[in-house]
This record gives structure tokens, sequence and C-alpha cells, in this order.
């Protein structure tokens, strides 16, 4: 018989799960599994939480080996870093990595793509039985069965005259941003409106994060080459537009809390919202079946540098 333990995708989903799985295999005298189990349903119902925010579906099979199993409604397969949060020199962490901690922790671990949604199982090694990496590349090649759905279909932008020099320092600015809202969707303690408002901000800020990731590393080639401007191709999901149209609303409404000092985050000078306004729109825009327009702004900053003032004039 299955035991089963059905979530709602919120902050508490992680740590129900991980006492439920506990719990469960102390009953059963699997307690030398317990470690290794726990953690890898942690890093599963996370990912589901942040990448997903539907039902979400823990099940043990009463079988050997122990299998943990993780059902959710998308029919896409897990990403190898979680999508809220990434490991860098700025934000050292091990959320991030949930696909290379579960590959590290497992006897084997796959992905089974069911009538609605999928499900992500592993086998657990016993507690102390860590002997993979958990930094660096999968080390295993896991079992997929039922493929994903075909690609889904994309719409081709074209961003005329990008700012080089304008991108790279706002981009650090949006991952400021991006960080911040994440940790408030980490770790959220109040499920009032505003919360849920900025939470949603968050999600949406990282998808925007993994259709940027390409145009990222054009603006870098630019840089190199010492370029003031250049033009940007990006492939956007045709299923993202509706996505993308709600980030410039909720991108405004963040900057209010900024404004405010209800966020850590600095407000956002007239230059970076005329460059966020100008980008997103243009992605809309496009997927509409406009034409590029050109960035017509200054191609160096005249934001005021955050914590400085502008000197009093004579």
């Amino acid at each position: 018989m299955t035991a089963q333990l059905s979530l709602s995708a919120d902050a508490t989903a992680a740590r129900t799960a991980r006492r439920w799985v506990h719990d469960h295999l102390v009953a059963h005298s699997r307690q030398q599994l317990s470690g290794m189990a726990v953690l890898g349903v942690s890093e599963l119902v996370t990912n589901s939480v942040l990448y997903v925010r539907g039902p979400i579906v823990v099940r043990i099979p009463s079988e050997d080996p122990l299998r943990i199993e993780v059902y959710d409604e998308s029919p896409h397969p897990p990403h190898t870093r979680n999508r809220l949060v990434t490991v860098d020199e700025a934000n050292p962490s091990t959320v991030g990595r949930g696909l290379q901690i579960l590959d590290a922790i497992s006897h084997a671990w796959g992905v089974r793509f069911e009538q609605a949604g999928k499900c992500v199982w592993f086998q657990p090694m016993s507690d102390g039985g860590l002997s993979r990496s958990i930094s660096g590349p999968l080390t295993a090649q896991p079992e997929i069965i039922a493929g994903p759905p075909g690609r889904e279909p994309l719409v081709e932008v074209t961003l005329r005259k990008v700012p080089v020099t304008l991108m790279m320092r706002y981009q650090t600015r949006f991952r400021d941003l991006r960080r911040e809202l994440t940790l408030i969707a980490l770790d959220r303690h109040d499920d009032s409106v505003v919360t849920d408002r900025l939470v949603d901000t968050a999600l949406q800020l990282d998808d925007f994060r993994s259709y940027g990731e390409h145009s990222t590393r054009q603006i870098e080639d630019a840089a190199r080459r010492g370029a003031d401007r250049v033009d940007l191709r990006l492939e956007v999901p045709r299923t993202a537009i509706q996505t993308i149209t709600q980030l410039r609303l909720r991108l405004r409404e963040a900057n209010d809390f900024c404004r405010r000092a209800e966020l850590l985050s600095l407000e956002a000078g007239a230059q970076e919202l005329a460059m966020r306004e100008w980008y997103l729109g243009e992605i809309v825009a496009q997927a509409a079946g406009a034409e590029p327009t050109p960035w017509q702004g200054a191609f160096v900053v005249t934001d005021e540098v955050p914590g400085q003032s502008t000197p009093p004039q004579d």
C-alpha cells in the first residue's frame, strides 16, 4: 500500500513533508534512511512550491528498495537549479542546487510523466552514505519515462541599440531586487495581500531571468568588445507574454515599496525605470506583431548613484 501526503504550495509545505517522511520511516523501522530521504523530499517539495505553485503530493510505495515520489501538476522536467535562488559569489547557498543534491544522496532517481503533471522519484542512500559531490554537474543519468510535451511556440524578439553599460549596471540592480523578493517568497510569515503580490513578483522575476540568460551573454560579449550598444535577439515562449505584461505592473508596484523603504532595495531612478519599461514593452509589443523600436535614451548612466546625493548647485 502506498502512503500519501497531499500539500498546498505554501511556505509550510517542505517542513510538513520533512516531518511526515521522517515519522513514516521511523514507524516502519527505516530510520537509517531518514536523513537522506528528508533532505531529498525537502528539495523536491521546495522546487514544486517555487516552480509550480499548485497541489503537491508526496508518495512512499510499500516496497523495497525505498522510493520517495513527489508529484506536481507541471508537465515540465525539473531544472538543474531551483528557479528562484542563484548560487553565486554574492549569494552563497545550497538552495538552487536541488538536483545536484538529489543526485548525490540517491542510489537512483528519475522523472515519470503522468496523465497530468509529473512525478520525480528517488531511492535515498543510508544516512552517512553520501558518496558524490554536491557541486558540479550531475553524476548519474536520471531515468525519464514518457518525455515532456513538445517545445512551446516561441516569439522572436529583437531589441535594437541596447545600451551595454546601462544594461550591465541595471542587471545588477535587478538581481538585488530579485534576491530580496526571493527571500520573502522563501520565508514568508503572513498571508497578506501585499506579501502575496511580492511573492508573485519574485516568481515572475525568476521566470524572466530564465528567458534573459541568453541576452546576458550577448551583453557581456559586447562589453568585452568595447561596444557601447548592441542588438539583442531573444526567443521567449509565447505562453510567457501574459506573465511579462503582469511583471511590468508588478515591478512598478515593487518600486513603490522601495520608495517607501518597505524593501531594502533602493528605489529605481528615472533612467532605470525607462529601461525596464522599454525592454519589457518591446517584448510584449513585438509578440503582438509590432516592429522593433530602438532605445531612444542616453547610452551612459544618468541616474544618481545610490547612496550619494547630488551636490548642491551654486
